[in-house]
């Protein structure tokens, strides 16, 4: 018989079954991180966000019913937690999204792998080196019921691999909708409702699901400045809570200036911090970049992307 464990993911281990005697403890609560630049410059605001459509099976499917666009394609990388104790982490991620009619499909996928590390028999041997991970995959629908109504669903498929023989599953999804009126549009929704995750010593805890409202505000003024104001905030089913609210201004549709707050309760997935964000765009093609700050743990996480969009 091998043996599987480093310190470190023994550790790691030990908390997930801790946590688990916590009543207000969650597992996976990466599945609840903002893979979009655009809505992490604003420091997550933006469930309500109609040009979010790319990433909508990572957040609000509602938002495929009324998005601008028909074709919508993006990719993100971030360096996630380089304050942390083990340092940066790679976050992968690509999305797309495709309107037809009344109608829109989403799909997108997440990848962090870990610190590789080394993994030893009974007898102290080497038996190679082993790399943890967290993976997601999702797939939504969005579709307009009537003039400026939409309604919308995700689901996705949640892996984290602590071991060789460790992994923590879950399919867990969404279910939104989404009214607009004039140049706000608000949206509710449950996000992230999922099956529960089995802890080492077989207690069974719940991953982070909450009841999420949003509101968003665009306008242009002069034709040529554009300025955006979201608000968001989610009532996690553990007791937890969380609020942001963000702004965007651009010039042109060009470029484009992002900042904002997200404020949180203690033992929320994600804590307080403040974000500013940066974009450019040019025919259908856009560059973003979202900076993290005012955090010990998150503080200076950059994440930066690439979206196409028609």
């Amino acid at each position: 018989m091998n043996l599987k464990l480093t310190s470190a993911v023994a550790a790691a281990l030990l908390c997930v079954s801790a946590a688990a005697q916590d009543d207000n403890a969650t597992a996976l609560p990466w599945s609840r991180i903002d893979h979009n630049p655009v809505t992490l410059g604003t420091a997550t605001a933006g469930f309500a966000d109609l040009d979010a459509a790319a990433w909508a099976s990572f957040r609000n499917p509602a938002v495929l019913g009324l998005a601008p666009v028909t074709l919508s394609a993006a990719a993100s990388w971030a360096s996630w937690m380089p304050s942390g104790d083990e340092g940066a982490m790679n976050h992968f991620n690509a999305a797309a999204a495709y309107r037809f009619g009344k109608m829109g499909v989403a799909i997108g996928a997440s990848y962090m792998p870990g610190k590789e590390y080394e993994v030893f028999d009974l007898t102290g041997a080497g038996d190679g080196k082993f790399t943890p991970s967290d993976m997601q995959l999702n797939a939504g629908f969005g579709i307009e019921l009537m003039t400026d109504l939409s309604l919308g669903a995700n689901v996705r498929y949640l892996r984290q691999s602590l071991t060789k023989d460790n992994d923590y599953t879950s399919i867990a999804g969404d279910i939104a909708a989404l009214y607009r009126i004039g140049p706000v549009t608000t949206a509710l929704g449950l996000s992230n409702i999922g099956t529960s995750v089995e802890a080492v010593d077989g207690t069974k805890f719940s991953i982070p699901t909450s009841l999420t409202i949003g509101s968003t505000w665009d306008a242009v003024f002069a034709e040529d400045h554009g300025l955006k104001a979201s608000v968001d905030a989610d009532y996690f089913f553990s007791g937890d809570f969380t609020a942001a609210i963000g702004a965007q201004y651009s010039f042109r549709k060009l470029v484009f200036v992002r900042a904002g707050y997200h404020i949180a309760t203690d033992d929320a997935v994600l804590p307080s911090f403040l974000t500013l964000g940066l974009g450019v765009s040019y025919a259908g093609v856009s560059l973003d970049a979202a900076y993290i700050t005012a955090n010990d743990v998150l503080g200076n996480t950059l994440s930066v992307g690439l979206r196409y969009s028609f």
